[in-house]
């Protein structure tokens, strides 16, 4: 009998699930162009808490690990990879590489690993940080020199990781139907798109944007910020603070 293979032209992506904010939108978007293209896309999910499940392409097959905890995913990646034997692996956010490596290592799958790092090193360094976050992120920096390659959305991400190896700077896929309705707003506008948390600083982009508007006089621009966070209450009382808000929508 035939051992279960993956398809050759296909691609596994691993990340802990589809709930939450943008890596997982740019997972989406980038399994469902994969699909559009021709390519077969094996989404391995650690947790079932998927609520952007209903955005996926139905070509896409989804593989439930089945876990309460990210951690606990070592095991069942690990006889998945066994099993399936891709020739590689994608995996999304920080704590699921060190997971997928870990899973690697146990299990003696051959394939290459892949990581897509959503953020820099820096910020964990701040004092505010939880000491776990900055243990994960010394642990993930010594894996990513050993992974196929490393994927950063941005040059900034990049030269954070240069020492990590092998780094690729591929910028995040959007895709925005013109038909959307956010083309058809009557006034030149800023976009902005992020979760509302303090690590966006939206608020540095509302004072930036209110010292531009002072230039302009009465001269039309607006501030559209797409995104849902904690911050969307704090960030409404501020563009009222500095007399913005008839110019700021978080629609």
């Amino acid at each position: 009998v035939n051992e279960p293979t993956v398809d050759d032209r296909s691609v596994a992506i691993f990340l802990p699930s589809l709930s939450g904010g943008g890596a997982q939108r740019v997972v989406i978007d980038l399994s469902n162009a994969l699909i559009t293209l021709g390519h077969p896309v094996n989404l391995i999910l650690a947790t079932g808490n998927n609520s952007y499940t209903d955005a996926l392409d139905p070509s896409v097959k989804l593989h439930d690990l089945n876990v309460k905890r990210i951690r606990n995913a070592v095991r069942p990646l690990g006889r998945w990879l066994s099993y399936y034997k891709p020739d590689s692996l994608l995996v999304v956010q920080r704590h699921a590489a060190i997971i997928a490596t870990v899973a690697k290592w146990s299990s003696g799958w051959k394939g290459k690993l892949f990581v897509r790092e959503t953020n820099t090193y820096c910020y964990p360094r701040e004092a505010k940080r939880h000491l776990m976050d900055k243990l994960i992120a010394l642990i993930a920096q010594r894996l990513y020199r050993e992974m196929a390659g490393v994927i950063a959305p941005s040059r900034g991400i990049s030269d954070d990781l240069r020492r990590c190896g092998n780094v690729h700077v591929i910028p995040n896929p959007i895709y925005v139907p013109s038909s959307n309705k956010i083309f058809q707003h009557p006034r030149p506008f800023v976009l902005g798109v992020g979760r509302l948390c303090e690590q966006k600083r939206f608020s540095d982009l509302l004072r930036a944007f209110s010292l531009v508007v002072k230039d302009l006089n009465s001269k039309p621009l607006d501030l559209i910020i797409l995104g849902e966070g904690e911050e969307r209450d704090s960030l409404h009382r501020l563009a009222i603070e500095l007399n913005i808000s008839a110019r700021v929508m978080l629609p």
